[in-house]
């Protein structure tokens, strides 16, 4: 006589659909779903495979900036993958159960974590690119200054130069402006943010004979240089270095 088979290994409770605790899921027409799954249906291992890939799918769609992919929704996707692999495995194994809610919390807290770590790595990198284009964008404009320096070099010589020279030194000289200041000369103050990289500064580079002592104090701040200015210096010899300063002869 035939033994009779033994029963199959079932759920012993209902794993609720993804979609089922996130309903805006329903809303991406592509998503491959995993069913849910009803207590006393027995034990397979596609249960897994399909779990796992919805929240491959899940992972690929937030990378692809979709709003619905929160890091919650990732984090109810591998909790349902453990879910259904600790039923499994303890089902199979006459292993107790119990213990599946305090593994969930904790992958939750895991999931948690390196989400705050993936967050402070992308800003680490992105503040390094900013780093880099900062000094990128400083070489484009010194390399624009040479340019208009060699044409203001051909020019001076008939007494006159056309060409502004762009800021090419990040923040405010104020400290530079001001240590060159003589008495009878207002003090410079700043507030706000500086100048940005490759602006110009105020004044008629054709006329520089119209800067008084103020003007010149400006242009060191704005332009956070002090064109070789002493404290000494007269007005005429402030004018005169400004002047070089556009040339190659500075």
């Amino acid at each position: 006589m035939a033994e009779n088979a033994p029963a199959p290994k079932t759920y012993p409770y209902d794993i609720k659909a993804l979609d089922e605790v996130h309903p805006d899921l329903a809303n991406i027409a592509k998503l491959p779903r995993a069913a849910s799954i009803v207590a006393g249906t027995p034990l397979n291992p596609s249960h897994i495979k399909d779990a796992e890939w919805e929240l491959e799918n899940l992972i690929r769609l937030k990378n692809s900036a979709i709003d619905i992919v929160t890091d919650e929704v990732l984090a109810s996707g591998a909790q349902r993958v453990l879910a259904i692999n600790t039923v499994q495995s303890s089902v199979k194994f006459n292993g107790d159960v119990k213990d599946i809610f305090a593994a969930i919390a904790e992958l939750s807290t895991t999931v948690k974590e390196l989400s705050t770590m993936v967050k402070d790595e992308f800003n680490t990198i992105k503040g390094e690119l900013n780093a880099v284009k900062e000094k990128v964008d400083t070489v484009d404009v010194n390399c624009q200054n040479i340019a208009r320096r060699a044409r203001n070099s051909r020019e001076i010589q008939t007494g006159r130069i056309q060409l502004k020279l762009l800021k090419s030194v990040p923040g405010f000289g104020t400290d530079l402006a001001n240590a060159v200041r003589q008495p009878n000369t207002p003090a410079i103050h700043t507030t706000g943010l500086p100048p940005a990289i490759g602006t110009e500064g105020t004044y008629d580079v054709t006329q520089p004979n119209d800067l008084d002592h103020s003007d010149i104090l400006r242009l060191i701040s704005y332009y956070n240089e002090d064109f070789k200015i002493v404290l000494a210096d007269e007005l005429f010899e402030r004018r005169h270095k400004f002047t070089v300063w556009h040339t190659l002869y500075d």
